[in-house]
């Protein structure tokens, strides 16, 4: 009898385990599926960080055009206030020269040329050649084009004009800074929106709004919009669990039709994102509060009907034929016409805006999506379609 220890070593080399067909080539290309993963990993992480980048660029260089355009505004100002301090006190002391010299027209030949030569000292290191050729040519001038004669005392004959304003202003004014100041913070627009509400198996339907809104600037490129939204909607739905051969006589519903008047109050921020001359293009998002009155169905009906016509021949032989009539009928609901269904959507559009004379006229394509069901119906869709605004901006007096 051979030892237990043989014969657990021979048992053990003598195992063998099932193996299926196929197995390690399954195993092999799981393993290189797995080691391909950490690079679609890397591939998500660097695109995330680029586009992170890319707007955080573009935040940067808004802001820092705004900061240029303002620094150049207030560093033109003060600089022109003193050009025109300048310009008055040299009008000041050439009109007080005139006076002196009419008073003594004999005297001002010597006069002139005295008062050319005698100039104040200043600076005398840097500027006294610049004096030496100053004076020597007003002295040219004097001697040649002086005429006494025309600084004796004569009559006025003209028409004294007082302005109610100073002739020169303090500054001169930007047109940009004059339309600021004239542009009033709030602007009021009206639009008239068309809209198709989509969802599954739906036929498609246009509805129609009016829609009248309050614009506040915020700033040169960010408005803060709201107002109200009036409009009459409905949601066109087939009924494809309907069996095309359904049992003869009895109606089967076929198509439901739900309208409602919905009223809106949205609250939206829109923002500018490109200008060119007087062009613009603008995003808009934001939440409105809905709300559906007065709430109407439609139901429409089939009922199928088979009449079969059977003859007999001369020669005895039956025929039979068969003809199938389709009755259509439609029926209203007005169960849930006093029930007032409230809900909440989210607001996206695109702006194109250009002025006409004073106003703005824009064409604004928008998507809603409500959230959650709406109606007594407790439907859930969504809404695309395109709005004509007309904005108007009162300014200032």
């Amino acid at each position: 009898m051979e030892p237990i220890d043989k014969q657990t070593i021979d048992k053990l080399r003598a195992y063998e385990t099932s193996y299926q067909e196929g197995a390690w080539e399954d195993f092999e290309q799981f393993r290189k599926k797995k080691k391909k993963r950490p690079l679609i990993i890397f591939w998500r992480m660097a695109a995330g960080i680029i586009l992170s980048l890319v707007i955080g660029w573009g935040v940067y260089k808004i802001n820092q055009s705004d900061k240029e355009s303002v620094s150049i505004k207030h560093q033109s100002k003060p600089t022109n206030q003193a050009d025109n301090k300048q310009s008055k006190n040299r009008s000041n002391t050439i009109t007080k020269e005139l006076v002196a010299i009419s008073k003594n027209p004999t005297e001002s030949r010597n006069q002139i040329i005295k008062q050319n030569i005698n100039l104040p000292a200043i600076k005398e290191n840097t500027l006294s050649n610049h004096k030496e050729e100053n004076s020597s040519r007003i002295a040219s001038i004097a001697e040649k084009d002086f005429q006494p004669d025309l600084l004796q005392p004569h009559t006025f004959n003209g028409v004294l004009v007082r302005p109610k304003t100073h002739f020169i202003p303090p500054y001169p004014i930007h047109e940009e800074d004059a339309d600021e100041k004239k542009t009033h913070p709030l602007s009021y627009s009206i639009a008239l929106a068309g809209l198709s509400n989509q969802a599954a198996n739906t036929v498609p339907q246009q509805n129609f709004g009016v829609r009248g809104t309050t614009e506040i600037s915020l700033n040169k490129r960010t408005e803060l919009s709201t107002g109200i939204y009036v409009g009459r909607e409905n949601l066109n739905l087939l009924n494809t669990t309907v069996l095309m051969s359904g049992p003869v006589g009895i109606p089967q519903l076929n198509q439901v039709n739900y309208r409602w008047l919905n009223v809106e109050v949205p609250l939206n921020v829109r923002y500018k994102v490109w200008q060119k001359g007087s062009l613009a293009i603008s995003t808009q998002a934001g939440i409105s509060m809905m709300g559906a009155f007065n709430q109407t169905s439609q139901l429409f009906y089939e009922n199928r009907r088979t009449v079969v016509l059977v003859s007999v021949g001369e020669n005895g032989q039956v025929q039979e034929v068969s003809t199938t009539y389709i009755d259509k009928e439609v029926r209203n609901s007005i169960s849930n016409a006093q029930r007032i269904s409230l809900g909440t959507a989210i607001n996206f559009s695109l702006g194109v805006h250009y002025p006409l004379g004073k106003n703005q006229l824009s064409v604004e394509p928008f998507f809603k999506y409500p959230l959650g069901v709406f109606t007594a119906e407790k439907l859930h869709y969504s809404s695309v379609g395109v709005q004509l605004r007309w904005s108007i901006s009162p300014k200032k007096k």
